[in-house]
């Protein structure tokens, strides 16, 4: 924690004799304690003689309606003016700065941050709860150009004096935090974990010889935490309540992460990214590894709040498990997904590689296509051509006249170079060719037509 000195400005009023002298009016000194509370009640801490303030020490980004409490306390000795009940003093302002905006030290501040804690402003905003400030409310006016809110007393506030004539001398003032709206992004306190910032608290009092204003010496300064999200995510093909079915080998699949802001009326919008690791084949117990897929980060869509990762490779047979992390936000603390390791909406099963779908034409032609009455012996020429993107196997190879060609013992044909076809492995737009005599004979106009088909 780092102090400073106290700021104390004084202003001496003075009144002037008729007979052309100065008559000095002294104003004692008045030093001010300001000093901001938690809202949780807790004993004032011990008066000195110095401008103090203390202030919730940790928020929460995303935080709402938090009050704290800020109270001026009169110090002054029971002397001079201040001891005249006819001439009280009174609280005419307090002057808040809840951030580094207060403190323009180039080394600390260059950049002030003005809007980190979002106070509640306009007439009535504020509450006096204890001390001469008792039921009293406070206009707090909306930050200036420097970031200070000006809060001003609705009605007269007397101090008493510190020897205690005049009634309660500390008036103490009930505020609230609407919002706390991000991190820092200016950091006043390098050498304290976290990031932090600065607030500033002034008050200013007066009777009718001057007005005094002091400043708090200690900054205490608040550490800003960042908040949490939820990560939730799901894969591409999945296992599912139902336990889902493999997916064939060669097959690819992705996940979709969704964080989800803790309060989703104030945070602010998620901007970090997501970091996707596909495990497997069959993942280990942590599902740390075999790490078979690992794109970059995906920057989160900040409205949806979701992040889809690139589909994978290809992938062989065996189990595969997704995991996601969440990081790279200034508001938001890293986080892995609230799905763990082996659960079913991340896990998925490849399996045997599906059939490709065989795709194969014939072609079939007689040599001659006709003869003279009785007939005779026609050769046919047969091709089988693959059309598919992928190697087949012929399994069989009939004619619907003259039986198994693949046959080499068949008496039906003769010449026949397509016996043994089966077996032969034709590649992708490759074909095989054979050939084989038959006999056809009949009366003058007969015709015949038949059939190769493969397998």
């Amino acid at each position: 924690m780092r102090k400073r000195e106290d700021v104390l400005r004084r202003r001496r009023g003075g009144v002037r004799r008729a007979a052309g002298g100065w008559s000095k009016g002294l104003l004692t000194a008045l030093l001010l304690l300001v000093s901001m509370l938690a809202s949780t009640p807790q004993a004032l801490a011990t008066l000195i003689p110095a401008p103090t303030t203390t202030f919730p020490g940790f928020a929460t980004v995303g935080e709402v309606r938090r009050n704290f409490q800020v109270t001026v306390t009169n110090t002054s000795d029971a002397v001079g003016s201040v001891t005249d009940l006819t001439n009280p003093v009174q609280l005419t302002e307090v002057g808040l700065t809840p951030s580094c905006a207060g403190f323009d030290e180039a080394d600390e501040c260059a950049t002030p941050e003005l809007d980190v804690f979002l106070i509640d402003t306009g007439a009535a905003a504020a509450q006096g709860i204890n001390g001469a400030c008792d039921g009293t409310t406070f206009t707090v006016a909306a930050r200036d150009s420097t970031g200070r809110h000006s809060i001003t007393p609705d009605q007269p506030v007397e101090l008493g004096s510190a020897d205690g004539l005049g009634g309660d001398r500390s008036c103490t003032i009930e505020l609230t935090i609407d919002e706390v709206d991000h991190v820092p992004t200016v950091d006043v306190d390098p050498g304290e974990a976290g990031v932090q910032t600065a607030r500033q608290v002034d008050a200013t009092i007066t009777n009718s010889a001057g007005t005094d204003s002091g400043t708090n010496a200690d900054r205490d300064n608040v550490t800003v935490l960042r908040a949490q999200v939820r990560l939730d995510t799901v894969s591409t093909p999945n296992l599912g309540p139902g336990g889902g079915s493999p997916i064939p080998q060669g097959d690819t699949a992705f996940d979709t992460a969704t964080v989800t802001r803790q309060n989703s009326n104030s945070n602010p919008d998620p901007t970090g990214t997501v970091s996707f690791q596909l495990i497997g084949p069959e993942p280990n117990l942590a599902c740390s590894e075999p790490v078979v897929f690992a794109p970059d980060p995906v920057q989160i869509d900040p409205q949806s709040g979701e992040a889809q990762s690139p589909s994978s490779p290809p992938l062989d047979e065996g189990a595969y498990n997704w995991v996601a992390t969440y990081s790279g936000d200034d508001n938001y603390q890293p986080i892995a997904s609230q799905v763990g390791c082996g659960e079913d909406s991340e896990r998925f099963v490849v399996g045997e590689a599906a059939p490709g779908e065989l795709s194969v034409s014939v072609d079939k032609a007689a040599d001659p296509t006709s003869l003279p009455e009785p007939g005779g012996t026609f050769t046919f020429d047969v091709e089988v051509t693959n059309t598919a993107d992928e190697q087949v196997s012929v399994t069989s190879l009939t004619d619907d006249v003259y039986g198994d060609l693949d046959d080499a013992g068949n008496a039906d044909v003769a010449n026949n170079s397509c016996a043994g076809a089966v077996g032969t492995q034709v590649g992708a737009g490759e074909f095989l060719s054979c050939s084989f005599d038959g006999e056809f004979t009949g009366a003058a106009g007969d015709s015949e037509t038949d059939t190769v088909t493969v397998g």
